[in-house]
């Protein structure tokens, strides 16, 4: 039995809330929760209700193109291996040391030599999805699986991918096909009701759920999947019902409390929300999603440290995923950081070029970064270019986007810098003068006199004058 040590992330539907939901406007505009109504109690949905249900579905399944960037969270497990009943013959475990050092490269390159074994197919099909890249993760998985055994684990693997790369219907034929040549396969019964969800058929999908369920009443992943169908339709109340039934089964189930956490941010109750994602994460630190969130409330309640290390855990979590890029650059721009932070957001740009975000917080760096002493224009002209390339990639830009905002304070402190620098250079210069040395101080001209009387003189006539009183 090999035990696979890389984090396969499942995808879930529901639970979350994107990075726009939970922090509002981009920075440095203060962080808000956006907060839904509580639906209450309500009947099964029918006709043109349901076909509204499943239209607030599709939303809530499709990654938002305005300014959402983490609409569909995962609760990410760390499942073993599946057994493929073969003898171990190193190259996992070698992997392994290189991903546990933070080396995926590595530990990809150790896997994708290790020839025909499913094992190691699976868990590279792990790396190359912690990585970003899908596609190829997706098409390892598929060829892992006609070699297992056990292939629950590795299903989940594929499940995972093609939800990140949005392949839904293909998934949901390969699913639905293995499951008709497997029938004893919960997983991929499970698995193919989920895929429906995504497609926005929530209601369908807690039918199906229902059908599995039946011939496995205490599965809990079956549970998982109606919790988040009655999610998608937002009937918090049946669903926080759902998870109860599953914390009957395991108090301590750390999806059910992910679960449970997003059902709070979805009806404005984000401090209530803070120790239950701590508490979900506390059971499995491999909560992407969870991670993401967290770091969000810790920063929209100043904790810009707590915030900072969330989103660094799940950069190593998840190296090939934006989130954690964008929300680290921005703790680390409201904690006056800015050359740290434009490293981190050329990072993001590295792992998803097109990211509009990632341009937007560069040109409110580069508003923000203003030089020691004088103002000067230029680092106003770069905000404007990074303002461009936001707009011009955001696929839903609305007339009240705060980049319209920001980008006419650029530009009018940009030509307000630019007027005083030609101002400036218009002043004539004063030659300078020559620098004249002190006149020296003259003596006093009237000197102090010598008071003393000079001696008395012996004349003649003095004598005779005395020598005449005498007579």
């Amino acid at each position: 039995m090999k035990t696979l040590w890389f984090v396969i992330p499942v995808f879930v539907l529901g639970c979350g809330g994107s990075v726009a939901e939970v922090a509002g406007e981009r920075m440095p505009a203060k962080v808000e929760v956006q907060k839904t109504t509580q639906a209450k109690s309500q009947p099964k949905p029918n006709g043109k209700q349901q076909q509204k249900d499943e239209k607030k579905a599709v939303e809530n399944a499709t990654p938002n193109q305005g300014r959402n960037m983490a609409q569909v969270p995962d609760n990410s497990g760390a499942p073993s291996v599946p057994d493929a009943g073969e003898a171990d013959t190193g190259v996992v475990a070698q992997a392994a040391a290189a991903a546990a050092a933070g080396d995926l490269q590595r530990a990809d390159s150790i896997l994708s030599s290790s020839g025909n074994d499913p094992v190691a197919k699976c868990n590279d099909a792990v790396v190359k999805y912690r990585l970003g890249k899908y596609a190829d993760a997706a098409e390892l998985a598929r060829s892992a699986i006609e070699g297992l055994k056990k292939t629950d684990k590795c299903l989940n693997v594929l499940f995972s991918a093609d939800v990140a790369r949005h392949n839904y219907t293909e998934l949901y034929n390969f699913l639905n096909r293995y499951a008709s040549s497997h029938p004893k396969s919960i997983t991929a019964a499970n698995l193919a009701a989920r895929v429906l969800i995504y497609q926005g058929k929530p209601s369908e999908a807690v039918r199906l759920a229902k059908n599995v369920l039946k011939r496995a009443e205490t599965n809990i992943d079956v549970m998982k999947t109606i919790a988040l169908g009655y999610m998608a339709m937002k009937r918090y109340e049946t669903t926080k019902f759902v998870l109860t039934q599953i914390q009957d089964i395991n108090k301590n189930d750390p999806d059910a409390l992910d679960m449970m956490a997003h059902i709070l941010l979805k009806t404005g109750k984000k401090r209530d929300a803070i120790p239950i994602f701590e508490e979900a994460l506390k059971h499995n630190p491999n909560l992407y999603d969870a991670r993401i969130q967290l770091g969000l409330l810790y920063m929209a309640a100043g904790d810009y440290t707590g915030a900072r290390q969330q989103f660094e855990d799940a950069i190593k979590l998840m190296p090939g995923r934006v989130e954690g890029y964008l929300g680290l650059g921005t703790v680390l721009t409201k904690m006056v950081k800015f050359d740290a932070a434009r490293k981190v957001f050329h990072k993001a740009l590295q792992v998803s070029p097109d990211n509009p975000y990632a341009y937007f917080d560069l040109g409110i760096i580069e508003l923000s970064d203003k030089p020691t002493g004088m103002d000067r224009p230029e680092h106003y002209r770069r905000a404007i270019k990074w303002f461009k390339k936001y707009q011009a990639n955001a696929k839903y830009l609305s007339s009240n986007d705060p980049v319209y905002k920001y980008m006419d304070e650029a530009k009018r402190m940009a030509i307000q810098q630019e007027q005083l620098l030609k101002q400036l250079q218009q002043v004539p210069k004063t030659p300078p003068q020559p620098q004249q040395t002190p006149p020296q101080q003259k003596e006093p001209q009237n000197k102090q006199q010598n008071t003393t009387p000079p001696p008395a003189q012996n004349s003649g006539g003095s004598n005779q004058g005395n020598q005449g009183g005498k007579k």
